[in-house]
């Protein structure tokens, strides 16, 4: 989950140069799709700025800036630390990284049991055109 990774900057750049361009609306290739659990995304939310939680100095050691925070892990009892709370400005951020626009989706089904927060999916794409993910490609 991208809320939990260090160097987030250089690890979005990265993953963005790994596709390729999209043909078309209808191809899933040149598009990087992403949940982060914010509910600052949600229109409701009042657009809270991102908080960086804890970084990693160069010796590997975690500096935390915040109380520490965890979400659940499966894996491990204590959960996994959050290194950053998303806010709005998650899509600048991403365009920032990378150049690519991306394109905030709130998914509401009750008959899939998503309703609430943590609904959103964003999804970034090369050669969008204007008009977003449902634009032809370039």
């Amino acid at each position: 989950m991208l809320e939990r990774v260090y160097g987030i900057y250089l690890a979005i750049r990265r993953s963005f140069q790994s596709i390729g361009p999209a043909r078309g609306f209808s191809e899933s290739r040149g598009r990087f799709v992403l949940a982060a659990l914010t509910p600052s995304l949600s229109l409701g939310a009042g657009g809270r700025n991102t908080l960086i939680r804890a970084v990693r100095e160069e010796d590997g050691t975690i500096t935390n800036l915040e109380p520490p925070g965890y979400h659940g892990n499966p894996m491990d009892d204590k959960g996994s630390l959050v290194v950053t709370e998303w806010g709005s400005e998650l899509c600048d951020f991403i365009y920032r990284s990378s150049s690519l626009p991306t394109t905030v989706l709130l998914i509401q089904d009750m008959r899939l049991g998503l309703a609430g927060e943590f609904c959103e999916v964003l999804v970034s794409s090369k050669n969008t055109g204007v008009g977003g993910i449902g634009s032809q490609g370039s």
